[in-house]
């Protein structure tokens, strides 16, 4: 199955990680509770829109949120972002501890300084990161991502990781590209995390 450039596959989360949503999910989270199952945050990227380079240890300290998308995608990565947004502000804290970091999959076209002028239409805490397609793929394999990235064609997965402030992997949300995200849901696990 394939894409234009204008739009984008929803290949949501991995089969395995779907299967795991089904089995593992409480009726207290409202993402599915990855904790043991997924691997802690580990990353090597370039920070929009300076290029200074950043990994785990940047973050550590905060809970953080990790998806993947492109800058010029049309509809569900702004809508991601969008619901992210919401679900910061929604929380108790108003998400400003949080970090959200944004990976672009099309690091061809998504320089750094449109990847940083993009993450700052949402808010101060959501961070552009580009990588090279080496850096990409080893953080994509590791978080069981599917994208791919042609001159016509853009598709990715649109799950949202969740990390605790030491960088393990606590949460996956699968539903916040759509227009009635549970968004009260997400700011409450977002709290419960930060509790």
């Amino acid at each position: 199955m394939s894409v234009t450039r204008r739009g984008t596959l929803r290949l949501g989360a991995v089969a395995a990680l779907g299967g795991l949503t089904s089995c593992r999910r409480t009726g207290v989270l409202h993402g599915a509770d990855i904790a043991g199952f997924s691997p802690a945050l580990r990353l090597d990227m370039a920070r929009a829109p300076d290029g200074a380079g950043v990994t785990e240890a940047t973050f550590r300290g905060r809970p953080a949120l990790l998806c993947f998308g492109y800058t010029s995608c049309p509809d569900l990565c702004p809508l991601t972002l969008s619901n992210i947004a919401r679900g910061l502000a929604a929380s108790a804290k108003g998400g400003h501890d949080m970090r959200v970091l944004f990976v672009t999959v099309d690091p061809r076209r998504d320089t750094l300084p449109i990847l940083g002028h993009y993450t700052a239409l949402f808010g101060p805490q959501f961070v552009g990161l580009r990588g090279t397609p080496a850096q990409l793929a080893r953080l994509a394999q590791r978080y069981k991502v599917a994208y791919a990235a042609s001159d016509a064609t853009v598709t990715h997965s649109t799950a949202v990781y969740l990390f605790d402030a030491h960088g393990r992997a606590r949460e996956l949300f699968s539903g916040l590209d759509r227009a009635q995200a549970d968004i009260a849901g997400f700011a409450a696990d977002l709290d419960r995390l930060r509790a």
